[in-house]
């Protein structure tokens, strides 16, 4: 299974290489190297998506999921979460963000506001 991530990466790449204007392509290249584990060039490529298209929402919704999994950092969890609301206020996606938002809230994460890479 390993193997067909990484050859999905060496597809998506070479997609992204062709476009370097297509955030979807680059969207898939961090949501792979996040299925790999490799969770630090998964955020750095979905904030580069972000800088291709800073109104494409899945980045944001997927950034909330690896700050609140992976990285540690539920206050970035929630601020990327709230932004995906506002690009994507309804909907399934939008109902399951806010109900992660509103446990992670519970739980008393997410209070600080520092160091926010918006």
């Amino acid at each position: 299974r390993k193997g067909d991530f990484d050859s999905a990466l060496q597809h998506f790449k070479q997609a992204l290489m062709l476009n370097p204007g297509d955030a979807r392509a680059c969207n898939n290249v961090a949501t792979t190297y996040d299925r790999l584990g490799e969770h630090e060039k998964a955020k750095d490529f979905y904030l580069r998506t972000i800088k291709i298209d800073w109104k494409y929402p899945l980045p944001y919704r997927n950034l909330g999921v690896l700050y609140a999994t992976h990285l540690g950092r539920p206050e970035l969890a929630i601020q990327f979460w709230n932004r995906f609301l506002e690009l994507v206020p309804s909907g399934p996606e939008a109902a399951a963000v806010r109900k992660e938002i509103e446990e992670m809230e519970k739980r008393g994460s997410g209070a600080g506001e520092a160091d926010s890479p918006l």
